[in-house]
């Protein structure tokens, strides 16, 4: 059993530095260091409301030093030298905190940051043998035995809002966990799992979580993020890079709902987290941005890539509610940017073959940056994933690429600063002829919005980013498990590849991955330019070739 703590205890919640990759002509995949980290301030928040006694703070370590690289191990990609590196500060950095914590708590979402987050852990343990370590987050919650190998003593499995106030007061009874559901521990030298809504399921090929989870996170009872445990104008960044002109820091992440109903096989979502989708109500929304506006937030990053599945499922009651939603944010006078991307087809409506106006004029309505300050959408990233038409039928979400390029042409018609679209090359399956209508269809794309720049008048001129992607097999998803097999690379030794530009994939034609890792850049380098990818690889940072977006 795990020691007893205190009644009063210090739980500390360290981000660890950010993980990226550089080779001999710069980063490889993009740096964030300045974005907001949300678990920590969510479960902060929870944990502080319903025990008041908790000492609770929060150490950023990326936020501390931004600009700091440090490499911690040399990867040979196929012949290519590439130094993971840490972005951020010391882990010393945290040691005084540690050292003053009963319960150090660690969150992870992605693999390429696992390798950062062992040491962490380890260094932790190095500081204070028996504190408590309690980790989670999705790439945690896929490979909780890593975790546990490199020193976790608790692992959560699902949400943790309700999770680790119940799990503190646990351990400050010095009470059993086995009656706290979705946790791995450990217990007299042996690992044990409590009843868990999963038992292993999501690693069974097409096996869902359809049922709900009793301590899933209720959207509108859960409690606002603890920025009044952080600066929050240091995150001046998004997970699209910079701030443009007229747009405002600090930014924040925006949420207000979880779970999906789509069984994507290449996302770990409805397996990890289940297809019960659940979503704030417009009053809740309303609080919540009133909230952060009093806060001194100015901007928004949008990333919950799902937020349109209120259409799909209600499409009345659904339009009704997000357009209320950007009401609510045109009111209280903030900018937003989609840097999760959007469920891009369901702007469409097939019946009728038009553009669904009223959720199109709701989502991307803006100022054009009147008196120098932006209000409304300024950025989005649109997640056009495959561009050849049999991998689009593959994925039910996209539609036609003729329907596509209306979308977007109607984004750059509206004057939207900056259109980033997201394109994966180098799945299996791909060869040279799928590449070449990749290639020319991203010119029609980019001729299209060019065109339609040059008959502008009065209104923002739309910038584009063209991202060449990776298949990421992501652990936890249902292709996690059908293509194990094809991996090149062990996950747990080298989890810095799992990122959007490095492929790990054995590929079917026989081709190594480095081969459409170099095609990815090339492609970015040719629809972006030469010198905006000399700024990307010095930066890690996206930013269109035509230099600062002007918004005049």
């Amino acid at each position: 059993m795990l020691k007893r703590i205190p009644r009063n205890p210090r739980v500390v919640f360290v981000v660890p530095p950010l993980s990226n990759l550089v080779d001999k002509d710069g980063f490889v995949s993009p740096s964030r260091p300045k974005f907001p980290s949300m678990p920590e301030m969510m479960l902060a928040s929870a944990l502080r409301t319903r025990h008041p006694e908790v000492q609770v703070s929060i150490n950023n370590l990326r936020i501390l030093e931004p600009n700091r690289v440090e490499s911690y191990k040399t990867i040979d990609y196929y012949g290519r030298s590439m130094d993971a590196v840490r972005v951020g500060a010391e882990f010393e950095a945290a040691r005084e905190d540690i050292e003053n914590a009963d319960v150090v708590c660690i969150s992870n979402n992605f693999t390429q940051n696992a390798g950062v987050c062992a040491d962490l852990l380890r260094y932790a343990k190095e500081c204070k043998p028996d504190v408590i370590l309690v980790v989670g987050g999705s790439d945690v919650a896929a490979r909780h035995e890593y975790y546990m190998d490199h020193g976790a003593d608790i692992v959560v499995l699902s949400e943790g809002e309700s999770r680790l106030p119940a799990l503190i007061r646990t351990l400050q009874a010095g009470d059993a966990l086995a009656e706290i559901p979705g946790l791995v521990f450990r217990e007299a030298g042996q690992r044990r799992t409590t009843s868990s809504l999963y038992q292993g399921r999501y690693m069974k090929v097409g096996t869902y979580v359809n049922q709900k989870d009793p301590w899933a996170t209720d959207m509108n009872a859960v409690e606002f993020p603890a920025l009044d445990l952080v600066d929050v104008h240091q995150f001046d960044e998004s997970g699209e890079g910079i701030l443009i002109e007229g747009v405002s820091a600090p930014i924040m992440h925006f949420e207000s709902s979880r779970g999906c109903h789509e069984h994507c096989t290449f996302c770990a979502t409805p397996n990890l987290i289940g297809d019960k989708f659940r979503f704030s109500t417009s009053h809740r929304i309303r609080e919540l941005l009133e909230f952060y506006a009093s806060h001194g937030v100015k901007s928004l990053a949008l990333n919950e890539d799902n937020l349109l599945t209120r259409v799909a499922l209600d499409p009345e009651n659904g339009t009704r509610e997000v357009v209320e939603m950007f009401r609510h944010m045109r009111e209280l006078g903030f900018a937003w940017e989609f840097d999760g991307g959007i469920q891009f087809g369901l702007l469409w409506d097939s019946a009728s073959a038009k553009i669904r106006r009223e959720l199109f004029d709701a989502m991307f309505y803006h100022n054009g940056g009147d008196n120098g300050r932006w209000v409304g959408c300024y950025r989005i990233y649109v997640p056009l994933e495959r561009l050849a038409d049999q991998d689009m039928r593959k994925l039910g979400k996209l539609q036609k690429f003729e329907v596509e390029l209306e979308l977007v042409r109607e984004m750059a018609r509206v004057g939207i600063p900056a259109i980033y679209l997201g394109i994966i090359v180098g799945v299996p399956t791909d060869t040279d002829e799928t590449i070449e209508i990749t290639r020319e269809r991203s010119h029609q794309i980019q001729d299209e919005i060019r065109r339609i720049n040059g008959n502008k008048s009065g209104i923002p001129h739309s910038y584009t980013w063209f991202s060449f992607f990776n298949e990421i097999l992501i652990p936890g998803s249902t292709d996690w498990v059908r293509y194990q097999d094809q991996l090149d690379f062990d996950v747990n030794k080298y989890p810095e590849l799992w990122n959007f530009h490095t492929s790990t994939l054995k590929r079917n034609d026989g081709k190594p991955p480095i081969h459409f890792h170099e095609k990815r850049f090339e492609l970015a380098t040719e629809f972006n330019g030469e010198k905006a990818m000399e700024r990307f690889r010095k930066m890690g940072k996206y930013q269109p070739s035509d230099g600062i977006l002007l918004l005049n």
